[in-house]
């Protein structure tokens, strides 16, 4: 049986730190979650966690529909497919934007936005920065979200 000393455990202990460290640097740039009108990078190693957000929906000036949600919020969870099936449906549509954003991920979005639950879904007729919005109360159905865009438009 091979004993190793202090110093071979610690030169393999920073060598798989340094790792970590590259994995977590790195893997953003060859990972992307697709997001209707951006592009969101995010890396998470243990309690490591890096990314960046383009959010070319941020300066849309346009109407949206959109999802605030938490990854962590079981109601989110169970509406997401139909909230996915919508921005399908969208995706081709010049007149108006379907996004989801994660507010974790985007603190700061739900802070200026003023989000207070989840999962919180407005109509924003002249985009997220103009101004006003309403909110969407009627059921979590693909079919009834998009009966209420089309009425807004």
């Amino acid at each position: 049986m091979m004993q190793m000393s202090m110093m071979e455990v610690r030169r393999i202990m920073m060598i798989v730190l340094c790792v970590i460290v590259v994995i977590a640097i790195v893997q953003p740039l060859f990972s992307y979650e697709g997001l209707h009108g951006g592009v969101r990078m995010q890396a998470y190693l243990g309690g490591l966690q890096g990314g960046f957000n383009l959010e070319g929906f941020e300066n849309h000036s346009g109407p949206m529909f959109v999802m605030f949600y938490s990854p962590n919020c079981g109601w989110c969870h169970k509406m997401m497919p139909e909230m996915d099936g919508l921005i399908a449906q969208y995706q081709t549509n010049s007149n108006v934007k379907v996004v989801k954003i994660d507010c974790v991920a985007d603190g700061k979005i739900a802070e200026e936005q003023n989000v207070q639950g989840f999962p919180t879904l407005r109509y924003y007729p002249a985009g997220l920065s103009g101004g006003g919005y309403s909110d969407y109360k009627g059921d979590r159905t693909k079919a009834e979200m998009d009966a209420f865009i089309m009425s807004k438009l």
